[in-house]
């Protein structure tokens, strides 16, 4: 008798001993399956936004193209700003006012050359909580310089020829800090649309 409990508590520790790892264990690839739920929750994040920003950009430049632009040049930089905002908010659930810079430049073909005349900026929202908004210079080039990114030919045929160029800088709202620290997301850290017409 005294050897059968002796056998049933050597048994009963071994059980117990299991449990714990079992638990260790559990605990280990619960905390590996979080990571992964919220890594593929901020992908969609990124691959929706990717997507619903180019129309919302073109919305923007289509609606100060010389066709829509009666008032003369520069006159509706912020109605096509709003408009970029709304069409991002009806999109999906991005917050195009607070965290997105969106420049607006008219690009003029001046003796040959492909000057930029004038460029308004909306700048993200003081509140937001945008990382690099240093690196968040048009790419397009600088009010009365030269214009570094391509256009075209046939946009700009002409002296006096005129295009609008819109671009927009959107940095997404991520759940986790993963796509930064992995590098899976763009360069930057944020997303970057330009729209010519």
């Amino acid at each position: 008798m005294c050897s059968a409990t002796v056998e049933m508590r050597m048994s009963s520790q071994r059980i117990e001993q299991a449990r714990g790892q079992s638990t260790v264990e559990l605990s280990l690839c619960v905390v590996v399956l979080l990571i992964l739920v919220m890594g593929l929750l901020d992908l969609g994040i990124h691959v929706a936004s990717s997507n619903k920003i180019p129309p919302a950009a073109r919305a923007g430049a289509l609606l100060l193209t010389p066709s829509n632009n009666q008032d003369g040049v520069a006159v509706r930089p912020t109605t096509a700003m709003q408009e970029i905002i709304r069409a991002g908010a009806s999109q999906s659930t991005m917050d195009l006012h607070k965290n997105a810079q969106i420049t607006v430049s008219y690009v003029q073909k001046v003796s040959g050359v492909s000057k930029v005349t004038y460029q308004y900026v909306k700048a993200p929202n003081a509140a937001a909580s945008v990382d690099s908004t240093a690196v968040w210079t048009s790419r397009l080039g600088a009010l009365n310089a030269d214009v570094s990114a391509k256009i075209p030919p046939a946009m700009l045929a002409n002296d006096s020829d005129w295009v609008v160029v819109v671009e927009v800088f959107y940095q997404p709202q991520y759940l986790t800090p993963l796509p930064k620290l992995t590098g899976i997301n763009t360069t930057d850290n944020f997303i970057y649309e330009i729209a010519i017409f």
